[in-house]
């Protein structure tokens, strides 16, 4: 056999040796990564972020890679709302945050109903927005009705600070010292609207994996907590319905009319319509779209 052919011979099998050794080092490397994934990996650095004109206040950067599933699935699997909270609380501080406030409310503006599901915002934060009125005029909450993805305060603060009771909304929310801000809104039946706000003292990037698995147990811990009527603390009280008035109601949370829920209950729609405005003058609201949506927070539909 001529030389040449002999070293192009040779050449080709120490490029597929080489090759194959290349491919086993890649898939190597991928498994690691994939075993890896549960891991959460941080760098922090010294920052210094301006709260209000005056005031600075240091923050420590904080650079989240990924979160663990399994924390989702501890409070998937949780027995009890009390349960998915702990869990979901055990989360946050590997994932940065060192506060946060689960909430929910429906009604209109002028007889709004809260049901606040758990928090752990200090007590002086929670005394001054209570004190000040934020409620009605907090921009989060105005943002909410029209933004169903999740967002960051620092991405949308310019576009939140429109008005001065609404800047003072936001300055407060940075002289408590919390130097981020993400917001998972909540939209449910009959017009109930819900809001998980996680807040850091440090500032965040979060990829596009760690927010979706935050927002998820953020979504998952709400549902647990709303699903069960009796689980927070809803202001005012609610009232005393009997089994007759929900069974109604949520035929009329269903769309249909008299005639069909007085059929499905085996009552005239006279004596439907009876019991749908006992209902509401039990849940003191005018409408049935308000009295649907309270029927949602409290978890009845």
């Amino acid at each position: 056999m001529p030389r040449r052919t002999r070293w192009s011979i040779l050449t080709l099998c120490c490029l597929g040796s080489s090759l194959g050794l290349l491919s086993e080092f890649g898939a190597s490397r991928k498994l690691f990564y994939q075993n890896k994934i549960y891991r959460l990996s941080c760098r922090e650095s010294k920052r210094t972020h301006t709260t209000s004109p005056g005031c600075q206040t240091k923050h420590r950067s904080f650079r989240l890679i990924a979160i663990s599933p399994l924390a989702l699935s501890a409070i998937c699997g949780a027995p009890s709302p009390e349960a998915a909270v702990a869990a979901f609380l055990e989360v946050l501080p590997t994932a940065g945050f060192s506060a946060v406030i689960a909430v929910g409310w429906a009604g209109a503006p002028s007889t709004f109903v809260h049901r606040l599901y758990f928090d752990t915002i200090p007590e002086a934060a929670r005394h001054l927005y209570a004190e000040r009125g934020m409620f009605a005029r907090d921009p989060l909450v105005a943002l909410l009705r029209c933004r169903a993805r999740p967002f960051l305060l620092t991405e949308e603060a310019p576009a939140l600070r429109m008005t001065p009771a609404r800047t003072e909304v936001i300055d407060m929310v940075f002289a408590f010292g919390w130097a981020e801000v993400l917001v998972v809104p909540i939209h449910g039946p009959g017009g109930y609207h819900g809001l998980v706000v996680l807040a850091a003292n440090r500032t965040l990037t979060l990829d596009a994996t760690a927010r979706a698995f935050l927002v998820a147990c953020a979504r998952e811990v709400h549902d647990r907590c709303h699903d069960v009527p009796s689980y927070g603390t809803r202001v005012p009280s609610a009232p005393k319905l009997s089994s007759r008035q929900i069974q109604v109601l949520r035929g009329v949370a269903y769309g249909f009319s008299d005639e069909e829920i007085g059929n499905a209950h085996g009552l005239s729609p006279a004596a439907a319509y009876f019991h749908i405005e006992a209902a509401k003058r039990a849940m003191n609201v005018r409408t049935r779209t308000e009295a649907v949506a309270i029927c949602a927070l409290d978890g009845l539909l």
